[in-house]
């Protein structure tokens, strides 16, 4: 079945979706834009000749950048990995520019000092547990919030009814300097669709970029990996400015691991946190990593069951793979570079055992899946 056959049988399936908005046709978008193709050819020339200012930086990690107006994020994590409780010491770190759990400190200048917050998953109730932790965490007032942080409420919305309020909120405020988007699937109708996703990143870019705005978006990870969920996830990992990874510890469940594993600029160390008895995220040291070589961690085995899992996705169809074609498929599983997969390809031999070696053609290295 061809591309087109699929999408014609998909918008059959799916009558609410609006066929124009996901299927527009390569031929039919200038037509759409009202301008000929010389314009639009002219209007995506760089001119190299100018001089380019830095990106303004709205958010550090301990003096690392997180994220700069003109760009996006993306917070992942399974469910329950505490991704929202980070939300509430970002928030008011911008709010304020003051640092929050020892670690975020907000850079929004003057000028960019407005916040737009969207919850496409939660009540009314939780979303305002949220505001109210962040806060209280900040040390702000209502009073004061109110002139700088506007939130919204997307839950009972449709899909093309999220997207039009996000954009209109985003083209209507005053000085905003970042959009936070709780939810980020919501804002399509099927997260494995390529076309939907690829749409709304597009929409992610040309509202940061138009704008100048930064915008955070929140997004699931699957349970069997630690890839963001479907091909809007494979999406955000490709054209995100920093992808943030937020994930229980394995030994206690009341840990908090903030991992910066991709990122365009220099990558932030990782930091942890707990949630007090007063319901605030509060900063924690990182616990310290096993010293006894010797010993098995207690996780060992729920680690090996989810590399042995991705390695059987890896390997199906294919008995066996050299390191040039092992690192390419990694690459393409996981969106990483060549360093990360070599290093996952020495772990998986050395620690897991997972995978063993043998020798091919031309004395060439084989990796099997034992």
């Amino acid at each position: 079945m061809n591309k087109s056959s699929k999408n014609e049988e998909y918008t059959q399936q799916n009558p609410d979706i609006n066929k124009d908005r996901f299927f527009s046709k390569p031929e039919d978008i200038v037509e759409n834009l009202g301008i000929s193709i010389k314009d639009l050819y002219k209007s995506a020339i760089h001119d190299y000749t100018k001089i380019y200012n830095k990106p303004e930086t709205i958010l550090e990690v301990n003096g690392s950048i997180w994220g700069t107006l003109e760009n996006f994020s993306a917070i992942i994590g399974k469910a329950k990995s505490k991704k929202t409780y980070l939300l509430t010491a970002v928030i008011p770190a911008l709010l304020t520019g003051n640092t929050m759990l020892g670690h975020l400190t907000g850079k929004l200048s003057n000028e960019k000092d407005r916040i737009l917050y969207f919850d496409t998953e939660q009540s009314s109730y939780h979303i305002q547990q949220v505001i109210e932790k962040s806060l209280k965490l900040g040390g702000i007032s209502k009073e004061v919030a109110m002139s700088k942080l506007e939130v919204l409420s997307l839950r009972s919305k449709t899909v093309e009814e999220r997207n039009k309020i996000i954009e209109y909120g985003i083209r209507n405020m005053e000085n905003i300097g970042v959009g936070i988007i709780d939810g980020v699937k919501d804002l399509i109708y099927d997260i494995n669709n390529m076309e939907q996703a690829s749409e709304i990143i597009q929409k992610l870019l040309e509202w940061t970029a138009t704008h100048k705005i930064h915008i955070i978006v929140v997004l699931h990870q699957n349970k069997n990996d630690n890839h963001a969920r479907g091909n809007i996830g494979t999406e955000l990992m490709n054209k995100c400015e920093t992808l943030v990874e937020v994930a229980l510890h394995q030994k206690n469940k009341k840990i908090t691991i903030v991992n910066f594993d991709l990122t365009r600029n220099l990558s932030p160390e990782p930091f942890a946190f707990t949630i007090g008895n007063d319901g605030l995220p509060q900063s924690i040291d990182m616990p310290k990593k096993e010293t006894n070589k010797n010993k098995k961690p207690e996780s060992f085995e729920v680690e090996q069951e989810e590399y042995k899992r991705a390695l059987k996705d890896i390997f199906s169809g294919s008995k066996a793979f050299n390191q040039t074609q092992l690192i390419k498929k990694l690459k393409e599983h996981f969106s990483i570079g060549d360093n990360k997969a070599k290093e996952y390809i020495s772990h998986c031999t050395k620690e897991l055992k997972l995978l063993v070696t043998s020798k091919g053609k031309h004395n060439a290295t084989l990796y099997e899946i034992t």
